[in-house]
């Protein structure tokens, strides 16, 4: 995907002194705040067990680092491929659309994946940027530009890309696995769809095993 420093301050539209500036002052460039999670079937705030409204992080960039993620993502997603089953941050695709793959279905299983962008490691983007074909000096430039924290911060212009292709070897196991058994699956952002005209509770715990 890019293999040398030359195409990277290309692509970025940056030299070298203003990429060098950036990743010496990435924290200068974000700004985080607690958004309430809310409930997709209810429309209503999600509480925990304990009756607390739950909040997810989210981390804004801004500047000059937002400018260069956004050319990152346009630049990425014209260069990787995007497997059919994902819904979320693809264009021309959204949760209406995720919702009628799904029509016509009688046993349908849906799960979130647990703090999903927070749960992504630097390590497991840099390992991404290297399958999807970059150097490793690139890959490891990539993902001090698109983690925070060493975790993939929401709300930037790459996380939700990114995840998805962190994802991408899981997903396409999930994928195989219920094409073998005549199930569809999709995924939007961080939730799980899993749905059959036959009842398939039994093979519930296979697919939960695999992530």
């Amino acid at each position: 995907m890019i293999t040398n420093e030359k195409h990277l301050l290309y692509i970025l539209s940056v030299n070298k002194e203003q990429l060098n500036y950036l990743l010496t002052h990435l924290e200068d460039y974000y700004c985080s705040f607690e958004k309430v999670k809310i409930n997709k079937f209810t429309g209503k705030p999600k509480k925990n067990s304990n009756g607390k409204i739950v909040t997810r992080q989210i981390n804004l960039s801004k500047g000059k680092l937002k400018e260069v993620q956004a050319r990152l993502f346009n630049f990425m997603v014209k260069q990787v491929e995007i497997p059919q089953y994902v819904y979320g941050g693809v264009k021309g695709k959204n949760n209406v659309c995720n919702a009628r793959f799904h029509k016509g279905n009688k046993y349908i299983f849906t799960t979130d994946l647990k703090s999903f962008f927070s749960t992504i490691s630097h390590k497991q983007v840099f390992q991404m940027f290297l399958r999807e074909g970059c150097a490793p000096t690139i890959a490891r430039i990539l993902t001090k530009l698109t983690t925070r924290k060493h975790q993939v911060p929401q709300g930037i212009p790459t996380s939700t890309l990114i995840a998805n292709l962190v994802f991408k070897p899981f997903g396409l196991e999930i994928n195989q696995l219920a094409k073998e058994h005549h199930i569809k699956f999709s995924m939007f952002v961080d939730d799980i769809t899993l749905s059959s005209k036959s009842d398939f509770k039994d093979l519930i715990p296979q697919f939960l095993s695999i992530y």
